[in-house]
């Protein structure tokens, strides 16, 4: 199966969790972060697809590999496509309130790795042996090279925070759709902390181990 017909049913997947929530109770603060992530998804795959293009590499896995990309956002991670599919599956998850569904974002990054990921690795190392070790050595599978990405991180929350500012004037100056709009704001934030501190801080421990931070 191919990544984009496997993002498909990935996509497919969370359809009956959606349907047995529905109607969806969306947090204001959980859709702009959720359109935060589709942004940032959406922006990797054209991106990497892009660079593909002008340099005559092929899009399709284990297609003609003239030269080894490594500028753009592979300097952030060495399968920005696949991390785009995997971004634009939490952040359905996200926009739509249904955070169950996230499972599969996990479940496509795993099967990715496993079909694609490792393969492709052993298929480019083939390819250009030393320049591609040293490639990996300093580019992680996901996500790398910590200036560059801070500042996508700084972007991100920016929009979110900004998302979140004028959602709160909206509900409390234009619409007042709900009767106490600061205390459901508190409340909508405290939960997007929390969910981000669940993964960030794992992570940023482990980027920390191993060197990486």
């Amino acid at each position: 199966m191919k990544p984009p017909l496997a993002f498909l049913v990935a996509l497919a997947a969370q359809a009956p969790l959606i349907v047995l929530n529905w109607p969806l109770r969306l947090s204001g603060v959980s859709m702009i972060f959720g359109f935060s992530l589709l942004i940032a998804g959406a922006w990797l795959n054209i991106a990497a697809d892009r660079l593909f293009r002008r340099n005559g590499v092929g899009v399709c896995p284990f297609s003609e590999t003239p030269r080894l990309i490594t500028h753009g956002p592979y300097r952030i991670t060495r399968n920005p496509m696949y991390l785009g599919l995997v971004l634009l599956l939490a952040g359905i998850a996200f926009l739509t309130g249904v955070m169950a569904n996230a499972w599969t974002a996990v479940a496509y990054a795993a099967w990715i790795l496993k079909s694609y990921v490792m393969p492709e690795e052993d298929f480019l190392r083939r390819l250009f042996g030393a320049d591609f070790n040293q490639y990996a050595a300093r580019t992680p599978r996901w996500l790398g090279d910590s200036s560059m990405l801070r500042n996508v991180i700084v972007f991100l929350t920016a929009l979110v925070v900004v998302g979140m500012v004028l959602l709160w004037a909206w509900n409390t100056v234009a619409v007042g759709l709900f009767s106490a709009p600061v205390a459901q704001f508190k409340h909508a934030l405290a939960f997007e902390m929390g969910v981000v501190a669940l993964f960030a801080v794992p992570w940023l421990l482990w980027r920390r181990h191993t060197g990486r931070a």
